[in-house]
């Protein structure tokens, strides 16, 4: 049964919480620690990048969630996109609260109105990647990460013999590139020579 990892920065409201363990059939809310709260709560507005920043945050998080929960992100809009893309390469499935506003008017007793706004929590919706084709087109070039470009596995080579296109699902592209960065980042730690990292890149 999946849990929901709430990264928010208020606390769910029973609504919300319900709906969690109905719509998504969540097990378990899994609150983080309060460090990570407060990175959460607390991102500097005069920052120019926040990798550096949030990297205790994606840390915990790539230690406390395993493939297939929910991750609720909602917070810093930098913050939240980068933590939301981290989710879909990790396997996990971000999602976020849609709302509804809704207005309340009284008349009050000296001729004057009160109108009064409350927004009540609609539905979770899943934050969804970008087709890697409409990314190359919208320009982008090959990304580094641990010395090596990304590897970029085609399509084609997840179509399965009944034509059923897995290259989406959570055996495909992004599974792949994310062994390829845990096989790296494995080959880092253990002391690999170099001529063993090229090897395990061009496998």
């Amino acid at each position: 049964m999946p849990r929901m990892i709430v990264l928010f920065n208020h606390t769910l409201t029973a609504a919300q919480e319900e709906d969690a363990r109905v719509s998504l059939g969540v097990g378990e809310i899994v609150v983080p620690p309060e460090e990570v709260r407060r990175l959460w709560g607390r991102v500097p507005p005069e920052a120019e990048r926040l990798g550096e920043y949030l990297a205790p945050v994606t840390a915990w998080l790539g230690s406390a969630a395993r493939p297939g929960d929910f991750v609720l992100v909602q917070g810093e809009f930098g913050a939240t996109c980068m933590v939301a893309g981290f989710c879909l390469e990790m396997g996990l499935v971000p999602v976020y609260s849609t709302t509804r506003r809704e207005a309340e008017e009284r008349h009050l007793a000296d001729g004057s109105v009160s109108l009064r706004h409350r927004f009540a929590h609609v539905r979770f919706r899943r934050y969804e990647a970008c087709p890697r084709a409409a990314c190359r087109r919208a320009g982008e070039s090959g990304l580094v990460c641990e010395g090596f470009a990304l590897p970029d596995p085609p399509e084609e080579w997840f179509v399965r013999p009944d034509g059923n296109n897995a290259a989406g699902s959570i055996y495909g592209i992004g599974h792949t590139v994310r062994v390829w960065l845990h096989g790296q980042v494995l080959a880092r730690e253990l002391g690999r020579p170099e001529w063993q990292r090229q090897a395990l890149h061009h496998a």
